[in-house]
């Protein structure tokens, strides 16, 4: 499976890790992948996703802000932003100048990437009781999404059909589900 995703996506620097590695403490894969970039200033942007997302449209076709770091949605519903100001890591799509600020660990990546940002007084807090964010992160959709296995959000769908050479059916809770051509998961009855 790894030869077949090196050879679809035919990364200019890539690293397999075994799966103990992905286990240990203070690891993360996705920071491991940030530091991989070399001359990150030779890049206009920065994008990082997860290779089994399927997008519904073209990037271009969202509201990307070239200076900011880009999002896709606020995770689950307003009353849950407010209790924690969770946002989607299905991707981010950010310049090069806060290359540094992931890779030497001053700021987490993940959903808490609002409360975590090391650049804004974490004292003045926005309408939804976040800390202001607007500064340097831009949400691509204001919608409120889940993200998960077909589960469908404003950007797209995590499809198993990239994350495995295997064919189906998957399952998601125990529901069997059919894989339709237009990546569509409709469970069967």
């Amino acid at each position: 499976m790894e030869a077949d995703l090196v050879e679809y996506y035919k990364p200019v620097r890539y690293k397999i890790a075994n799966t103990s590695s992905y286990d240990a403490a203070g690891v993360d894969s996705r920071v491991e992948a940030l530091k991989l970039i070399a001359a990150p200033e030779r890049y206009d942007a920065i994008l990082l996703t997860r290779f089994d997302l399927l997008l519904f449209k073209p990037l271009d076709a969202f509201p990307i802000q070239p200076s900011k770091i880009n999002v896709p949605f606020r995770e689950i519903s307003e009353l849950a932003f407010r209790h924690d100001c969770r946002v989607s890591d299905l991707m981010m799509i950010f310049p090069p100048k806060y290359l540094g600020l992931f890779t030497n660990g001053s700021w987490a990546l993940g959903h808490a990437l609002i409360t975590n940002n090391p650049l804004v007084d974490k004292a003045k807090t926005d309408y939804f009781g976040c800390p202001h964010w607007q500064e340097h992160i831009n949400l691509m959709s204001w919608e409120y999404a889940e993200s998960g296995d077909y589960r469908f959000t404003p950007i797209g769908v995590i499809s198993r059909d990239l994350a495995t050479v295997e064919d189906g059916p998957y399952y998601f809770e125990g529901i069997p589900f059919a894989r339709y051509p237009d990546h569509s998961a409709i469970p069967k009855a």
